[in-house]
């Protein structure tokens, strides 16, 4: 594998982990509105 091709992997893994984490970011937020947390950010 040339190194283009294992960056990209690796960006593509990098972006997958970043969706992955906003998700479950905004459940979290969800479960805490109207609990005052969100206002603290």
């Amino acid at each position: 594998m040339s190194s283009v091709g294992a960056s990209l992997l690796a960006k593509a893994q990098c972006q997958q982990m970043n969706v992955c984490l906003e998700e479950r970011i905004r459940e979290q937020a969800r479960s805490h509105i109207g609990t005052g947390v969100l206002s603290s950010f």
